[in-house]
């Protein structure tokens, strides 16, 4: 069997060893148009915040390690064409024929159409590791900068860029909130007081009109404010890229990724569609929607992967957007819905908070705080916030993961059993605690 992989990034890669682990036989080939490919993107603004040190130390597989799996990578490398008739890609005049197509052509960062935003000292983070490499070289020769979108990449970039020792640090947000696909104001708060301590100007609810060049750029609010800065950095989601697959004829969704049935086979069975370009489905509602998150590009691109090496095929169920994130001193971990888009799809939902220790201090216990947002007809958790210092947030959010994806009751989940040691935990941990305090609230 000959399988192509068109994108040389975290999904492609990752659908390609999956593949060969499961089928030792079968021909694999990469396109991409990289220079290097086996690093995850997402550990790129810890190399821009020198909290790695280089950007070597991200790139985890090389290409020998691609020759010793018999993995041909093709670097470098453009496809201008895919014929579906006859099976076959297009690259550098040549065609090269496959029986299973696999499409990780990733999405491209988006900058909203405003004057002034025409590349000078305008800058986006990627997921291609030439486009960070560019950005750290600007962020060397300036010292003060504006980050447009309070999303993932936005407040990893601004706190980088303080640790860099810009003393002038701007986030602007159009929304009310920092992180408003997964966090709920009440939520959103306490690590907006964080950053504002630490030296990051937050504009909340702030569209920007305009960019204006005159020696350093100065961007324009709304309210008219005027901000004087040396760098512009926008964060503002990505697209799907598409065009290949549209030139080929295989069908787009209505969200901009490429459609794909619960197998992930785009519309012509031969081919698959992965990680950022597909388009994806929310697991609670069916609702088509965009998905780009590294989680989401590993667990489809494996799925993708026993589909095209197995006979019996194995189906992707949606995303319920699990998320997390360290902003400075804080592990922010979601799950599900918050309250408020809970409401908006028409959930008739109750919610609680609760703050305690994750510990005893004395054994390096810190302040958790936890929003959960259970279903009032089924009693079934739909949504969980987390946020601490103290990194068990992250197993207690897989637990959350689990609950929701599997439909378990808050009244089962409450009595499950929980490992405990006092150096990690309490016997009665917070999160059941909150779990409780939701089961208590009147519906």
């Amino acid at each position: 069997m000959k399988v192509c992989i068109v994108g040389g990034g975290g999904a492609g890669v990752t659908a390609a060893n999956k593949i060969r682990q499961l089928d030792q036989k079968s021909e694999i080939t990469i396109f991409t148009k990289r220079k290097v490919i086996g690093y995850p993107p997402c550990e790129m603004p810890y190399v821009l915040g020198r909290d790695i040190a280089s950007f070597e130390e991200i790139v985890h597989s090389k290409k020998q390690d691609f020759t010793k799996k018999k993995i041909k990578v093709l670097f470098e490398t453009v496809v201008e064409k895919i014929g579906l008739d006859k099976k076959f890609v297009l690259a550098k005049g040549k065609r090269h024929h496959y029986d299973k197509l696999v499409l990780a052509v990733g999405a491209e960062p988006f900058v909203p159409a405003l004057k002034g935003a025409d590349g000078k000292n305008v800058y986006c983070l990627g997921t291609d590791i030439s486009s960070a490499k560019k950005l750290d070289k600007a962020i060397s020769r300036f010292g003060s900068a504006v980050v447009v979108g309070a999303g993932g990449i936005g407040l990893e970039m601004a706190i980088a860029l303080k640790k860099r020792g810009y003393k002038r640090v701007y986030l602007v947000e159009l929304a009310d909130r920092i992180l408003p696909s997964s966090l709920d104001k009440d939520m959103s708060k306490i690590v907006e007081n964080y950053l504002e301590k630490a030296g990051i100007q937050l504009m909340l609810s702030t569209k920007i009109r305009e960019i204006r060049d005159s020696g350093v750029k100065k961007i324009v609010a709304l309210d008219g404010k005027e901000i004087s800065v040396s760098l512009v950095l926008f964060a503002t989601g990505s697209r799907p890229r598409t065009k290949l697959a549209k030139e080929a004829g295989l069908a787009v969704g209505k969200t901009g990724g490429i459609a794909v049935n619960k197998y992930l086979q785009a519309s012509s069975p031969e081919v698959f569609a992965i990680g950022d370009c597909m388009e994806s489905w929310e697991a609670l509602t069916g609702k088509k929607t965009l998905n780009m998150l590294a989680s989401n590009v590993v667990r489809s691109a494996k799925i993708a992967a026993k589909n095209v090496a197995e006979k019996e095929f194995t189906p992707f169920n949606g995303t319920i957007y699990s998320f997390a994130i360290q902003v400075g001193k804080f592990l922010i971990a979601c799950t599900g819905y918050s309250e408020s888009y809970a409401k908006k799809v028409g959930l008739d939902v109750v919610t609680s908070t609760h703050e305690a220790l994750t510990r005893h201090p004395a054994l390096g216990g810190k302040p958790v705080y936890i929003k959960l947002v259970m279903d009032k007809t089924s009693r079934c958790l739909v949504g969980g916030q987390i946020i601490s210092q103290d990194n068990i947030v992250g197993g207690w959010v897989d637990k959350l993961v689990v609950a929701i994806s599997e439909k378990i009751s808050c009244s089962r989940l409450s009595l499950i059993e929980n490992p405990y040691t006092p150096a990690i935990d309490n016997p009665y941990n917070a999160l059941t605690q909150a779990i409780d305090k939701l089961l208590a609230e009147k519906v």
